[in-house]
C-alpha cells in the first residue's frame, strides 16, 4: 500500500463529494476527491491507505488509536504519495 499525505482543506459541505467505499456512500472533501480522481486513471493498480477513510472519524477512540500509529503505518508503506492540490 501507499500512504497519502495531503492537507483536508476547509469544510466547505457545498464542495463534499460522494464516493463509493465498500459498496456504501461516504462524503470526502474536494481536495481528496481530486486526489481520487487522478488516481484512479494514473494508479488504478495501486491501493491506498488515506486517514480520512481508512480511520473512522466519528470514533474518537479509534481516531486517537490510529493516529499515534500513523508513524507505523507510514513507514511501513511501499511509498507516500504528497497531494497538494
Amino acid at each position: 500500500y501507499y500512504c497519502l499525505s495531503y492537507c483536508w482543506g476547509d469544510y466547505n459541505p457545498t464542495q463534499d463529494k460522494n464516493i463509493l467505499v465498500n459498496g456504501k456512500q461516504f462524503l470526502v472533501r474536494a481536495n481528496l476527491w481530486d486526489f481520487l480522481d487522478v488516481a484512479r486513471r494514473k494508479y488504478p493498480d495501486r491501493l491506498f491507505w488515506i486517514d480520512a477513510i481508512c480511520i473512522n472519524q466519528s470514533d474518537n477512540d479509534e481516531k486517537g488509536r490510529e493516529v499515534k500509529r500513523m508513524g507505523e503505518i507510514f513507514s511501513n508503506a511501499t511509498g507516500v504519495v504528497v497531494w497538494l492540490g
